[in-house]
């Protein structure tokens, strides 16, 4: 049965999408299914307006991408795609003993269990289909013709080995993981071989962000492009297409008070006014082994202390060398105490490291003020408020990065928060605001950043008499008469 007929069936899905405000949707559900041609006229100009080309598709997508405004029912439309993945019949294409898994991917657990709690809702209304359910937990539900609706992670590791019908990627923008900075890219590419078997089909759905990732790569090649493959299709809608029911007014009043936000939040449409802290190529400069070893001039160490219970604490340390003509800052070590973890214990780890490499002082935040301050100075430890805030450390780090004359540690965690973090630019001249994404961390970029800047800042007075000091020396010898 077809998605569209599904919907509209009361023994399957009653009257959940029969209200006037699925309207859109139910046009979407034609073009899933391959039937735009079906539509009417009205409805066939909506869908130009969704893909943004004339040419209407003929084929029911492998692959459908969604990019919503906030609130416009999409997590409800994806439960409703898993419960119609799962009433089909696979069995033919199973081997011995295998399932045909629908996989739903969200930011986290909490995420994909709404998706869930949706899906089960649906099956739990409907008579025929609760009939044919055979096992109902709080993350898979089973059904008698061997399908099954499965809570999955975002790791790229956790759908190996699964045969997978259909695959649910909900939010896809903002997936974040702490080894990866494109962890949708990654999930898809090991997606893509799991839905051979069943020749099944992806739906990825998503409110907009940032230029980059697995939305915007798809955006870019299939939104608005006559010659896009029939194999995907992307569709691009505000909230209020998608849900007429939603407050005009608040909807309006969000877009004067600030519109950049607003047309990502409402309008489904990615953002123009943040751009990457680093470009890649920046970051590949800064990959240990680069610099040859030359004069150590300064070393410095900074902090960044959490509470334990969700952010890591991790302490970096950096030195400058002078390496032929050019100051270069190295990292030289970054440690990280994952959370959970008990603050004092992290101090105490963090000051026998400070004390292996010689340093009596350490910089860092104003985090539980003077807290932070007696921790250190149990061990002999002088702990210093930094004078510039987050912001202000990236943005100064930012000059030694474009200048080349940064040496990282190989960290992934740490290449990760540097390719994840977000440059905003701010009225009246003032530096950009950089901050990492929403649900993502920067820990070990603050940290690492904190120990550069340091150095490089304490490095300028020491580094100012080095120079001058090796230039008379030049001078001298050049009037030292040869022979």
């Amino acid at each position: 049965m077809k998605l569209f007929d599904f919907m509209h069936d009361k023994a399957l899905c009653g009257n959940a999408f029969r209200d006037p405000s699925w309207d859109t949707w139910r046009v979407i559900a034609r073009c899933y299914d391959g039937d735009a041609s079906l539509l009417t006229l009205k409805q066939q100009d909506l869908v130009r307006k969704l893909i943004g080309r004339e040419q209407l598709p003929t084929d029911a997508p492998r692959e459908l991408f969604i990019g919503a405004g906030r609130r416009s029912g999409k997590t409800r439309f994806d439960s409703l795609l898993a419960v119609h993945a799962a009433a089909q019949d696979y069995r033919p294409k199973l081997a011995a003993g295998e399932w045909a898994t629908i996989s739903v991917h969200a930011v986290d657990r909490q995420q994909a269990r709404v998706a869930f709690g949706y899906c089960r809702g649906l099956i739990e209304a409907s008579k025929v289909l609760s009939a044919e359910m055979t096992n109902a937990t709080a993350e898979v539900l089973e059904f008698k013709h061997r399908t099954r609706i499965e809570i999955h992670t975002a790791s790229f590791r956790s759908i190996r080995g699964y045969s997978i019908a259909l695959a649910l990627l909900d939010e896809a923008a903002y997936l974040r993981t702490d080894d990866s900075a494109l962890p949708d890219v990654e999930l898809y590419r090991a997606l893509v071989p799991a839905l051979m078997t069943l020749r099944g089909r992806l739906v990825v759905t998503s409110s907009l962000h940032r230029k980059t990732g697995l939305m915007y790569a798809k955006y870019r090649d299939h939104f608005g492009a006559a010659a896009s493959s029939s194999r995907v299709l992307f569709i691009q809608a505000d909230s209020r297409t998608l849900n007429p029911t939603l407050d005009a007014e608040q909807i309006d009043a969000d877009y004067r008070d600030d519109p950049a936000i607003a047309r990502a939040e409402w309008g489904g449409q990615f953002r123009d006014d943040i751009s990457a802290y680093l470009t890649e190529a920046l970051i590949d400069a800064a990959l240990p082994g680069r610099f040859k070893r030359g004069t150590r001039i300064a070393r410095s160490a900074f902090v960044d202390m959490s509470g334990g219970v969700v952010d890591a604490s991790v302490l970096g340390i950096a030195h400058s060398e002078q390496v032929d003509d050019q100051l270069v800052m190295i990292l030289d070590r970054l440690q990280t105490i994952d959370s959970p973890h008990e603050p004092a214990k992290a101090v105490a780890q963090f000051c026998e490291t400070l004390k292996h490499f010689g340093i009596t002082r350490v910089t860092g935040d104003r985090y539980s003020a003077q807290w932070v301050v007696n921790a250190f100075a149990e061990f002999g430890i002088v702990y210093e408020a930094s004078e510039l805030d987050k912001s202000a450390i990236f943005n100064e780090c930012s000059a030694l990065f474009a200048e080349q004359r940064v040496e990282l540690v190989d960290d992934k965690r740490l290449l990760t928060e540097l390719r994840l973090l977000e440059r905003r630019p701010r009225p009246g001249g003032r530096p950009d605001a950089i901050d990492h994404p929403r649900g993502a961390h920067d820990d070990c970029a603050n940290a690492a950043c904190g120990a550069l800047q340091l150095a490089a800042k304490e490095s300028q007075s020491e580094v100012g008499g080095f120079l001058k000091i090796e230039y008379l020396m030049r001078e001298v010898s050049d009037e030292i008469p040869s022979g």
